[in-house]
């Protein structure tokens, strides 16, 4: 999690200092990178020195959740000329300087504001106050549903019709091609029903990652796919690209339903690598060759790749690992020019 706290008064900002103190010991496993920021001339040493406009553009870009210890009208001022999508935009909330509430403002259940707010209400005993009719009415929530179990919404039109079908009191359908054990339970889930595959076309909700799976309703695309990739040194970005996408598309995968690309470390500054995974915004991996030597199951063997490499197999133990030990595998090492690829997916 990557935060920041801005404060326009001495007290707000004290304020700000107790609940970054509390956010990082909550989460000291795992713990956030928070900027607290003064926007007050009665802390002269604080204050720091930027136009607010110029900070917020920034947080936009940089931060996962922006916490205002203001009033909400500086706050709706401050983010009005960023605001995009809520696919995109950062979670936004305001506390007031006495911490009697915590709103959340801005993308409630995409980009996490409304748990934020309960979360940060919890550690400061104030009222966390949460808008989002469903939330309000306890019920099912696409968007959080989507959130929590790795889904992509494709259509936020038709995502607004679920949620108007489920504010009407309508039980939605849904048509899941991964696991119905893997998929978390949230509330309001008594009003949705696991439906069979050959009912897909008219499901209110398909979860599926095939590129031909198609639905009158809202697709889902589960991000699980782990893609093992091997090569030769200096292989190009063109030929990564023909080799992911070839792979993908023999298998009917959608290139959204990419998790991560995993190799070797010895191939972790390989350019044309780093420029496929920088364009297609697919995150890449690597391992040692200890760490993929060590993972369970039955994979190809090469002599050839061993002593390049240390390891007999690079692209299949790679996805495996990525994957995890409940993975499993849907295309071994296959051989694209100077790539070599192979696909699992999560659990």
């Amino acid at each position: 999690m990557n935060a920041g706290i801005i404060a326009f008064t001495e007290k707000a900002y004290r304020l700000g200092e107790r609940i970054k103190a509390l956010w990082i010991d909550d989460e000291k496993d795992n713990p956030p990178d928070i900027e607290l920021i003064a926007k007050t001339k009665a802390l002269p040493e604080l204050m720091d020195r930027r136009e607010t406009m110029d900070i917020i553009a920034a947080w936009f870009r940089e931060k996962d959740a922006i916490l205002f210890l203001s009033a909400t009208g500086i706050a709706v001022r401050c983010i009005a000329p960023y605001l995009k999508h809520k696919s995109v935009d950062p979670a936004v909330l305001v506390m007031d300087e006495d911490a009697r509430f915590c709103i959340s403002l801005l993308s409630g259940h995409l980009g996490g504001a409304n748990a934020l707010a309960a979360e940060i209400a919890g550690w400061t005993k104030s009222t966390p106050v949460i808008t989002t009719a469903t939330d309000e009415e306890g019920m099912f929530s696409v968007d959080l549903f989507a959130k929590e179990n790795h889904l992509i919404i494709t259509d936020f039109t038709k995502a607004k019709e679920i949620s108007a079908k489920v504010l009407r009191g309508e039980k939605l359908r849904i048509v899941t091609e991964i696991s119905q054990e893997s998929l978390k339970k949230l509330p309001g889930a008594d009003e949705a029903e696991y439906v069979e595959r050959d009912q897909a076309a008219q499901a209110d909700i398909l979860i599926s990652e095939r590129r031909d799976a198609e639905t009158a309703g809202l697709l889902l695309i589960p991000v699980r796919i782990c893609i093992g990739i091997g090569s030769r040194k200096g292989v190009s970005e063109e030929a990564v690209r023909y080799a992911v996408e070839e792979c993908l598309s023999a298998y009917n995968l959608r290139e959204a339903a990419v998790e991560v690309m995993a190799s070797i470390d010895l191939k972790k500054s390989e350019p044309g690598i780093l420029a496929f995974s920088y364009r297609s915004g697919i995150p890449f991996v690597t391992y040692t060759a200890e760490e993929l030597a060590a993972v369970d199951g039955s994979f190809s063997e090469s002599s050839f790749v061993r002593s390049v490499t240390g390891v007999a197999n690079v692209c299949e133990r790679a996805a495996a690992r990525a994957a995890g030990k409940s993975g499993w595998k849907i295309a071994a090492k296959t051989i694209y020019g100077d790539v070599t690829i192979s696909l699992w997916a999560k659990e």
